[in-house]
């Protein structure tokens, strides 16, 4: 897939230069050769030749790639339900004298919350960040034998980006995932007690105090969940603000 989207990268930069000089379609052996093996009769029919096959590829490349993302996608889903079965085989395969001093409403958070967070927060996001640095690396390689003084200033900046987002953001992006586990704890926590009390609840017509609890907890975390999700978007404007200055 990355070999892929560096060939359809790089199929752009021929049609550009026939585009923008006319005369390499006689200068260069290259293009020469493929005006005749395409059969082109005039200038304009070899650049709707060029464009046709660009577009073709692009096609192709794109349903291989859907391909491989539904398969991807599939793999994942996959391997969290099997976490999850996991999960709940081996808390019931552990003593019970495990569970005496256990809020049970963690255990049902990491058995229904934390394994699909693991995935969506952390393993898929690892899947896209490896295939996209495959990408990248050969991108870099080639930039490197065309121009390697301008691509090594611009992978340092790049490179110096990155640390500064992590020294600067790590702990809190840290601080903020555990203060989404306790509060979605929390919450289970408070509403199972809610619905295995409601008759006495009902009767005694004060649920305002659990209903108090879990709004808590329900608003802390929805902050926790902005505030993760705001400062994971950052990487890529500290990215960008490195290239303006490089």
């Amino acid at each position: 897939a990355a070999l892929l989207e560096l060939v359809g990268i790089g199929l752009i930069f021929p049609i550009i230069r026939v585009v923008t000089e006319p005369g390499v379609v006689t200068t260069s052996s290259t293009y020469a050769w493929l005006y005749q093996w395409f059969g082109a009769s005039s200038y304009v029919e070899f650049v709707w030749y060029l464009s046709a096959m660009l577009v073709a590829f692009l096609l192709l490349k794109n349903a291989f790639l859907a391909y491989v993302s539904f398969y991807q996608s599939e793999l994942t889903a996959a391997a969290e339900a099997a976490t999850a079965t996991r999960l709940l085989h081996s808390y019931l395969a552990q003593p019970y004298e495990r569970y005496i001093t256990r809020n049970g409403a963690d255990l049902l958070r990491n058995i229904n919350e934390e394994a699909s967070q693991l995935f969506t927060n952390y393993i898929t996001p690892l899947i896209v960040i490896v295939a996209e640095l495959l990408v990248t690396v050969l991108l870099v390689a080639t930039l490197l034998w065309v121009a390697p003084g301008a691509t090594l200033v611009a992978v340092a900046g790049g490179a110096v980006a990155a640390v500064l987002f992590v020294a600067i953001f790590r702990r809190r992006l840290t601080q903020l995932g555990q203060q989404r586990q306790q509060r979605r704890g929390r919450m289970i926590q408070w509403s199972t007690q809610a619905l295995h009390g409601l008759k006495e609840l009902m009767v005694s017509g004060k649920p305002a105090y659990f209903i108090e609890q879990f709004a808590g907890h329900a608003t802390a975390l929805a902050m926790a969940q902005q505030k993760h999700e705001a400062i994971s978007r950052l990487p890529r404007l500290f990215i960008e603000l490195a290239a303006v200055f490089i």
